[in-house]
Parts: structure tokens; C-alpha cells; sequence
């Protein structure tokens, strides 16, 4: 049985990778991350592969 998680919020993503919410919409903007949408508030939702892929942008 898979269980999905639950989509994070941008704030949340920023403090679990270490990259400021800033960098993440610009990243975002050059197509290098996707998100899944927004909240009803406006704010970005990520799947949480999101940080695995930062994480690899950071090294990079």
C-alpha cells in the first residue's frame, strides 16, 4: 500500500532544504523545480521530491 504525503508548503520546503523561500520561487520561474499548485492563500505547494532535487541543485 503506498501512502502519498501530504503537499509542503514553500515555507516549509525553505526551512527542511535550507534555501530561502526567494531562491525557490526564482529556481521555480527557470523551470528548474514545478510546483503543484497553490493554497486558496496563494501560496506554493511541492510534492516533498522537491528536496531531493534541491539538494542536487545545491551540490551542483
Amino acid at each position: 500500500m503506498l501512502v502519498q504525503e501530504a503537499p509542503k508548503l514553500i515555507g516549509n520546503v525553505a526551512k527542511f532544504s535550507g534555501v530561502p523561500i526567494k531562491t525557490i520561487r526564482y529556481y521555480e520561474e527557470l523551470g528548474l523545480l514545478r510546483s503543484l499548485g497553490r493554497t486558496e492563500g496563494g501560496f506554493r505547494l511541492f510534492n516533498s521530491d522537491v528536496l531531493v532535487r534541491l539538494n542536487f541543485i545545491k551540490r551542483a
